[in-house]
């Protein structure tokens, strides 16, 4: 069963709507054993609406939160994200 899944079963128990998205991150542990995050899976609970993020390279942290948080407002809006088609950095999974 795909996270996916299994998140919509848990939000048929527990009677979830949308509200604040679920992340789902990935991090890149370097050498030195400072890490840093990659990706990103944003999911609306009770809608099923989800998007996956790459990081671009030489983005900051901060940088990607604040375009994260951008796509949230589009979805939260009724307007769908600015992403690419699933080869590029961002792409819809619904």
């Amino acid at each position: 069963m795909s996270i996916k899944q299994r998140l919509r079963t848990a939000e048929k128990r527990m009677g979830v709507t949308d509200g604040d998205p679920i992340h789902f991150r990935t991090f890149y542990e370097n050498k030195d054993g400072s890490s840093q995050e990659v990706s990103r899976m944003i999911v609306f609970p009770g809608s099923g609406h989800s998007f996956y993020m790459r990081r671009e390279p030489g983005e900051t942290q901060d940088q990607f939160d604040r375009r994260a948080d951008s796509q949230i407002q589009d979805f939260r809006f009724g307007r769908r994200p600015a992403v690419t088609p699933q080869g590029g950095q961002d792409y819809l999974l619904d």
